[in-house]
This record gives C-alpha cells, structure tokens and sequence, in this order.
C-alpha cells in the first residue's frame, strides 16, 4: 500500500480562449499582457495504491485545483469577424476543479489493461456584474463521468492485438 499526496502551484502565461456562442472549432491561445495577467492555479491531491494481488494494481486518487485570473469572452462578444481590440472583449475571474479517479490494472500475463472511471467537475466564476451575472457555470470542457478501458493480448512474439474505449460526458 501506497499513499501520496502533492501541492503544485502553477502560471501559465497563455490563454486559451473558447466561444460558447458558435459550437465551431474557434478555440484561440492568446499571451499574458500588460492588461491580462497570467492564469495562477493551486492543485492538491492525495492518492492511495495497492499492488498486493499477483499482477493487480488497484488505486484511487483525488485533485482539488483553484484558479486565478481565467479568460473568457464577455457577454456577447467573441472574435468572430475580428480579434482587434481582443483584450476589451474579455474577462478575467476564477475557476475551480475537482475530481476523483478510480483504476484497477493488470500487469501481468498474456491479456493486459486496465479499467478507470473519473468523476470530476470544472467551472468558473466571475464578477457579479460579468459572465452570468456572477454565478459559476460549467467550464466548456467539464467532463463529469469519463470512462476508459484499455486491454491488449499477446498472441505471440509476433501477433500482439489492442482494444480501446473511451466514453465521457
């Protein structure tokens, strides 16, 4: 049995800038400015694994991430047509998330994989005169279930066959 826990600060000195008012791929990177600071996160995260059975690994981990001066576009606004001037039709506020993430793996044998399932959440928050009117809201890349299995056989040294899948909400 393991146990583990991490602090990690973070900046990051470029945006990325998403529309949620058009559902085309107009995901933009923009840089930190005089005017837009650099995002600043705070993660923890504590974790537990167990390797006791022959060829299994069980383990289970949680994150709580706090962020500081995130992008969004105003209300109403986006690049769309033109970005001069970008940095008027943005604001900065805050942003959180949070996850638990279960996994078992095998290691050993001719069949290996593993099975994981996420629970997690993201969001933002901003002023109470800004993006939805100060309520936090649904980051656009919040994933609240994610499921993956992984399994490869070896048939032998020659013939080794992989199967994915992913699913998530």
């Amino acid at each position: 049995i393991a146990l583990k826990a991490a602090y990690t600060k973070m900046s990051q000195f470029i945006h990325l800038l998403s529309s949620y008012t058009i559902t085309m791929p107009t995901d933009l990177w923009v840089p930190a400015t005089d005017k837009i600071k650099p995002m600043q996160a705070h993660q923890f995260s504590l974790g537990a694994y167990y390797t006791g059975l022959k060829d299994l690994e069980f383990s289970v981990e949680a994150y709580y991430k706090n962020m500081h001066n995130v992008l969004e576009y105003e209300d109403g606004a986006s690049f769309f047509g033109s970005s001069h001037n970008w940095e008027s039709k943005v604001e900065m506020g805050k942003g959180r998330a949070m996850g638990i993430e279960f996994m078992v793996q095998k290691k050993g044998g001719k069949t290996t994989g593993w099975l994981a399932y996420t629970l997690a959440k993201s969001d933002r928050k901003f002023a109470e005169d800004g993006i939805n009117n100060g309520k936090r809201f649904p980051y656009r890349y919040d994933r609240r279930h994610h499921l993956n299995i992984v399994a490869n056989h070896k048939f032998s040294e020659k013939i080794d066959v992989g199967a994915s899948c992913e699913f998530y909400t």
